[in-house]
């Protein structure tokens, strides 16, 4: 994994196994809230078609919901205190590397 071979230290969460807190922090470090972290496909157009839509259904209503059916959250999710990474991304995922680590690396890349 792309977190181990990079030294970085995590714990994978299962979806079955995220809490309330854990939905509200990433929901924390999202821009568009909710429509970031769901998929946008039949399976969940099918499990929402007899709810309220996002927009109107409460903060509380939809982390349940999530918790319940967590098989509509995009994946991976990978998070920490301030970084958010939904989906794979090479580039996007070295938000990870600690900043004086990625300008090291960047310096004996860039003049080597």
């Amino acid at each position: 994994m792309w977190l181990s071979s990079h030294h970085l230290q995590f714990k994978k969460i299962k979806y079955k196994d995220l809490s309330q807190k854990n939905i509200s922090h990433i929901l924390s470090l999202t821009e568009r809230g909710f429509d970031d972290i769901i998929i946008d496909g039949n399976k969940t157009q099918e499990l929402l078609k007899n709810r309220p839509s996002n927009d109107t259904m409460s903060f509380s209503t939809m982390t349940s919901f999530i918790l319940r059916h967590s098989e509509i959250l995009k994946s991976p999710i990978i998070f920490d205190n301030c970084h958010l990474q939904i989906g794979y991304n090479k580039d996007d995922i070295r938000q990870f590397i600690p900043r004086n680590q990625r300008k090291i690396w960047l310096t004996k890349n860039l003049f080597n």
